[in-house]
């Protein structure tokens, strides 16, 4: 797979409707970015699943839920709390 051949689309329900949270070439960074938009959103809008779409095309060919992204969000939750630890004093 080709960068730029494929976007994956962040998906959570907001309202009762059905919402874009984020979007991005490489799944890691579209996970990033929802949960990025779930902690801005205190928690109203949550990360439910991750559409892969090719280009150019209105139907997702992939579709991966919540728990078949934890690996992705773990590694997001690990980053935040390495950028938020305060460095060493010694």
């Amino acid at each position: 797979m080709k960068t730029g051949e494929y976007i994956f689309m962040g998906m959570g329900h907001c309202n009762e409707h059905l919402v874009c949270m984020s979007v991005g070439y490489k799944i890691d960074y579209c996970v990033k970015k929802a949960m990025q938009f779930e902690q801005a959103s205190e928690g109203r809008v949550i990360l439910e699943s991750v559409n892969k779409v090719r280009v150019g095309n209105l139907e997702k060919e992939t579709s991966f839920s919540r728990p078949e992204l934890q690996e992705f969000i773990d590694e997001f939750w690990k980053n935040e709390r390495e950028t938020w630890e305060a460095p060493d004093q010694t």
